[in-house]
């Protein structure tokens, strides 16, 4: 029987980021006192640049691959899209999964449609469109801005073309749910509230003595105050609840997850055919 290999690929466009991954990999293996998986590190921009051609082994197949929060950069041009599809899809075995997040156009527009100008947010993030009533297939270019961590522009995703580009790498949807949802779905695990618990995610309502919530505007926590009084109601003697407050919930679930599942092999042979856009 073969021994299964594990090996991972760490890839991003800052040079920084990946020095600092490859720098927790060196700690882990020396934490370590059993084997660990393989690991390349290259900096690269994913949307330009095939990175199959980068990697030692161009044979090796993989299981999986994972696209947090910036699959929508590659949506500026049609080009950059599709390489960045790509790069996700083409070394992925039969069966294989590519699972990615990215900013939910659906919402995105609705909450633009909502809103009096081209703009919308609140103290945690600021979303600023260029028009309210036109929407390219790429380059639908808005500033987005997050509070203390990202203000730059985005391009928005048009998810029946991300399935179309996904099926020219033998892909077929799988998986897509806001983080709304999707919360509602997964919460009820739980498994998944230890993890939010061991990860810090949520506070506590009231704040423990010493502490502070995030904000102290009177509507942030109204729907843990409304959980608490049910709580009493019902006769628990719960004194907090965990949440977080109503404007990092509007930011959060401006996002999707979403899977694909590989199939086949490319429905195109290696260069050549192009993407339709209808």
């Amino acid at each position: 029987m073969t021994d299964l290999e594990l090996i991972m690929y760490s890839l991003y466009i800052a040079e920084t980021s990946v020095k600092q991954s490859e720098e927790r990999y060196k700690e882990l293996i020396q934490k370590s006192s059993h084997p660990v998986f393989k690991g390349e590190f290259y900096s690269a921009d994913c949307s330009k640049t095939r990175l199959k051609d980068l990697y030692k082994d161009q044979s090796q197949l993989l299981d999986i691959t994972s696209c947090q929060f910036v699959f929508h950069y590659s949506f500026e041009t049609l080009e950059q899209a599709d390489m960045m599809m790509r790069n996700a899809c083409e070394c992925l075995k039969p069966g294989g999964y590519f699972i990615g997040t990215t900013p939910d156009a659906r919402e995105l527009i609705r909450r633009l449609k909502d809103a009096e100008d081209t703009s919308f947010g609140n103290s945690v993030y600021r979303v600023s469109f260029e028009s309210k009533d036109e929407f390219p297939l790429f380059g639908c270019k808005y500033d987005f801005h997050l509070e203390g961590v990202v203000d730059c522009p985005e391009f928005l995703v048009h998810f029946g073309m991300l399935e179309k580009l996904a099926a020219k790498y033998g892909m077929i949807p799988v998986y897509k749910e806001n983080f709304a949802s999707l919360f509602e779905q997964r919460i009820k695990d739980k498994r998944n509230v230890d993890l939010l618990k061991r990860m810090s995610a949520l506070e506590e309502y009231p704040a423990p003595r010493g502490k502070h919530l995030v904000t102290s505007e009177p509507e942030a926590y109204r729907e843990a105050e409304n959980k608490l009084k049910e709580l009493h109601n019902a006769g628990t003697q719960a004194k907090q609840v965990l949440t977080i407050s109503k404007d990092e919930w509007e930011a959060i679930t401006l996002y999707l997850a979403f899977a694909f599942q590989k199939i086949s092999s490319p429905l195109e042979e290696e260069e050549g055919a192009e993407t339709s856009h209808d």
